[in-house]
């Protein structure tokens, strides 16, 4: 026969086991709604932070927040602005980034958090009416711009402002537009004179700021650390001319850049005059032992007229 102390322990081993066994129990069912919790928390937090950041973008000038965008937030940008021109989305990138965040939306609005835009609210361009390439695109923006006049720069999705990179190099899209003649320097006494493109032809003007963000610097008038070209709505591709130091407002030739210094740079095009310019594109060939697998960096362009 037990002794009285034991048959106590026996009895408050039990209860603590009988305890343990229902604290267990209340955990596991428990963990579903504890994790609805974190996850609602999660959600929250991550919106604050991103209202934060989009509040701190707005703020920004154009040029600068678009320096501080992310790839996919430059992406919906682009949505934005297709939607704007269009009222679908037409670019194969800009649509699956707006169907990603529309996904996102929906999941959290399936998980009881905030409300999302159905995906049916999605415009999308089918295979029939979706442009060929980003050429095509640029050139029916291009069109609309010359038929509704006003400030080509203003269009929604005009790159003007933006700043693009290429290995080393930065450049800040300014102006483009075209014209029969060309400003040049004076120098001394002598009367400058414009630059004429002559019979049949007409000059484009890509004016940019270039950032020198190498190690060494660069003579960008007369060494061509910077390749650039431009192209037509038929895909053809035209160098810049002869002697940029020339241009007004160019650098002089041997006048170098500075790593970590900006410089205005105009380059100048002689083109068919009926040729529709729809984009510039310039590659970093100022170190020959760079990645030659980077492809060159292309620029939309809507073409004003002088």
């Amino acid at each position: 026969m037990k002794c009285k102390r034991g048959v106590q322990a026996d009895t408050l081993a039990k209860w603590q086991a009988s305890e343990s066994r229902a604290a267990e129990t209340k955990t596991v069912a428990d963990q579903p709604a504890v994790a609805a919790l974190r996850s609602a928390a999660e959600a929250a937090a991550g919106e604050a932070k991103a209202a934060k950041r989009a509040a701190r973008l707005a703020a920004m000038p154009p040029r600068r927040a678009w320096r501080h965008m992310t790839p996919e937030e430059r992406l919906l940008k682009t949505a934005e602005a297709e939607l704007a021109v269009y009222g679908k989305i037409v670019s194969p990138d800009a649509s699956s980034a707006y169907e990603a965040r529309a996904a996102t939306q929906e999941t959290a609005e399936a998980a009881g958090q905030t409300p999302a835009l159905p995906r049916s609210s999605v415009p999308r361009a089918s295979a029939a009416d979706r442009p060929e390439s980003l050429t095509s695109r640029w050139a029916a923006l291009q069109r609309q711009a010359k038929k509704g006049g006003g400030n080509h720069s203003q269009l929604p999705g005009s790159p003007i402002g933006a700043t693009y990179r290429h290995i080393d190099m930065e450049i800040t899209l300014l102006d483009a537009r075209s014209a029969v003649a060309v400003p040049k320097k004076q120098y001394g006494r002598r009367q400058a004179e414009d630059l004429l493109a002559g019979d049949g032809a007409k000059f484009v003007t890509v004016r940019t700021e270039v950032l020198n963000d190498a190690a060494r610097s660069i003579d960008l008038t007369c060494s061509r650390p910077i390749q650039t070209y431009v192209f037509d709505d038929c895909g053809r591709r035209f160098d810049s001319v002869a002697r940029l130091y020339q241009i007004a407002g160019n650098p002089e030739c041997n006048e170098n850049l500075q790593p970590g210094f900006t410089s205005p740079m105009t380059w100048v095009y002689r083109v068919p005059v009926h040729a529709s310019i729809i984009a510039f594109e310039f590659e970093d060939v100022s170190d020959f032992t760079r990645d030659n697998t980077v492809p060159p960096t292309r620029i939309p362009l809507l073409i004003a007229d002088s």
